[in-house]
């Protein structure tokens, strides 16, 4: 009998629908990973965890983005291979591209992200226990403290990867993969970004080439699933095209144009992705601007910051509970299940939202019933924190910065507050009903502008990174919320009042600042030195009587001797905070 070769072809490729691409085609070895239990795990985590409560579609998971990756990554690799034949690109290059995305979330605990801000909040309160006992933390608990603020699901995917390969060591040398492709596939998901970016400022990256399961020669793989140059790659595409169709969000960013764009060429001797000029705008304007309205409009959304509170606060208490069964039927808490992933994933791949909330909605064990409660009240109910101020920043706001002593602040305003109403009822609010968190919406490189970074071709063959006076690569919002028991959540006066203390507190914080935007005297001129009173007497005054009171002022404060010296021009108002908040007051 005759064999098809084309047929044989043909089943050694991996099929599945998706919502966003309609049908997705992998190789073969993808469904030996996608059927590994720890593959499977990633069915049962949100890829947006509490964000489903503010936006019903989000229930989408970890799982169809991470098969939507390994999509991309392979079109992406495989398009360069057919426009650029010069580059030598075999089909272990491409199969390391297409696993490095299939698997770039498998460490994920449950409720993606939020469960690291929760490990990150263990770390603070072990510090703020200690400081309420008058103590300092031991060695062994300041080494603890440092193990829970550094976790990250990245860590925990390297973790994973090992006992992935050993479990699929056949299929993966059938598939035609070799150990340094292992050690590629890891490296692309988590390369060292400070690492290679220091190398890269120092025009160091060619000969100091830091990896080891490519040559420098294929530097430009790792820009691709985990791009250490510009934040651009397949898992940024993948993410915000798909939290856009279950969100229900219609803008969307089409990596098509990118894709297509796409060639590799020698920036600094080193291969790197480069795109054509002209896409200057439109990659700023349709995906890193975008990047920066999804943070604010859905993954950092006020009431998903509320949630976020009460969810965090009920794992604190679970922690205290729950005992998982891990390698050696040794039972580890979940907090301990993440320090220790690396030596007991059997524990580790239990945290799921699944387990969570299977022990939250329905509790068979008396000990849950308190935290089902409060599960359903906070969160099922939506009895949620109140909000007492969020503040805009689009710079300076390092004063805020301090959690502690912001709280400590609107606490002494409001006392004086309610010092000034002896008559009106005073409730007393301990430190950890005040919550400060931060919003961070930036185009993927924090402070730093990745436009900047990359590298853009022109059509006269010139090559070159340029500055982007146009971008705005990050701005801030601070959060302040007000978390009392239920039954005072409807204290009108007391959230009031703290509306208020924390208003007036903060924008106290701000005037006792220097004011960026003061005008600079030259450096030969005479400074002076103004008080709050006459800054306020000339910021009042209009017209002529503004200049007469500059001159009075400086006159008075300097000592003038020499009244043919020109007037300073009067100064500007100090900028006021633009606030908003669950009560309004009169200020």
């Amino acid at each position: 009998m005759e064999v098809d070769s084309e047929i044989i072809q043909s089943q050694n490729f991996f099929g599945v629908a998706d919502p966003i691409y309609r049908f997705v085609q992998l190789p073969e070895i993808v469904r030996d990973v996608v059927d590994h239990p720890l593959f499977q795990r990633l069915r049962h985590i949100k890829q947006l965890g509490v964000c489903r409560l503010v936006y019903p579609g989000a229930t989408h998971c970890r799982f169809s983005h991470s098969i939507g990756t390994a999509y991309l990554g392979r079109q992406f690799v495989q398009s360069l291979m057919e426009r650029q034949p010069r580059l030598g690109i075999n089909e272990r290059d491409v199969l390391c591209v297409t696993l490095a995305g299939l698997l770039h979330d498998l460490g994920h605990p449950c409720f993606s992200h939020m469960f690291e801000d929760f490990l990150h909040c263990l770390g603070d309160r072990l510090e703020e226990e200690a400081e309420a006992k008058g103590r300092s933390l031991t060695e062994e608990e300041k080494a603890l403290v440092k193990r829970y603020k550094e976790w990250s699901h990245e860590d925990a995917t390297r973790a994973l990867l090992k006992p992935l390969f050993q479990d699929l060591s056949a299929q993966l040398e059938k598939a035609g993969l070799l150990p340094e492709d292992l050690v590629c596939i890891g490296e692309l998901i988590d390369p060292p970004k400070r690492q290679l970016q220091a190398l890269a400022d120092a025009e160091k990256l060619a000969t100091e080439w830091p990896m080891k399961g490519r040559p420098v020669e294929k530097a430009w793989m790792y820009e691709i699933v985990s791009n250490w140059r510009t934040g651009i790659d397949v898992d940024k595409f993948d993410y915000i095209r798909r939290d856009a169709h279950y969100v229900g969000i219609v803008r969307q960013y089409h990596h098509e144009r990118y894709m297509a764009g796409a060639l590799v060429v020698k920036h600094q001797g080193v291969s790197t992705i480069s795109v054509p000029d002209k896409d200057t705008a439109e990659i700023r304007e349709g995906l890193m601007q975008l990047r920066k309205h999804f943070h604010r409009s859905v993954y950092q959304h006020k009431t998903v910051k509320k949630l976020e509170i009460h969810m965090i606060d009920l794992l604190t208490d679970l922690n205290k509970v729950v005992w998982i069964r891990g390698k050696d039927n040794q039972k580890v808490r979940m907090s301990d299940a993440a320090l220790n992933v690396w030596d007991d994933h059997v524990a580790y791949k239990k945290l799921t939202d699944t387990f969570v909330e299977s022990l939250l909605l329905d509790p068979e064990d008396q000990k849950y019933e308190d935290l089902s409660r409060s599960y359903h009240d906070h969160l099922m109910q939506r009895n949620l924190a109140r909000n007492i101020g969020i503040v805009d920043f689009i710079r300076n706001f390092d004063q805020f910065k301090n959690e502690k002593t912001v709280t400590e602040g609107i606490l002494a305003k409001y006392k004086t507050l309610a010092e000034a109403e002896p008559d009106e009822k005073f409730r007393l609010v301990p430190k950890r009903e005040i919550r400060v968190k931060f919003g961070s919406y930036h185009y993927g490189m924090g402070k730093n502008n990745p436009s900047e970074k990359i590298v853009f071709r022109h059509k006269n063959g010139k090559i070159e990174s340029k500055t982007d006076p146009d971008g705005i690569p990050i701005t801030i919002q601070m959060f302040v919320f007000w978390t009392p028991p239920i039954k005072d959540l409807q204290d009108a006066k007391t959230l009031q009042r703290l509306t208020k203390a924390c208003h007036e507190y903060l924008n106290l914080l701000v005037s006792e600042k220097t004011d960026p935007d003061s005008a600079q005297k030259s450096p030969g001129a005479n400074t002076t030195t103004r008080t709050p009173a006459a800054d306020a007497a000339v910021a009042e005054a209009t017209g002529a009587a503004a200049a007469a009171a500059t001159v009075a002022a400086t006159a008075t404060m300097d000592n003038a001797t020499t009244p043919e010296k020109p007037a300073e021009p009067a100064p500007k108002k100090r900028r006021t905070l633009r606030m908003h908040s669950s009560m309004p007051f009169d200020p």
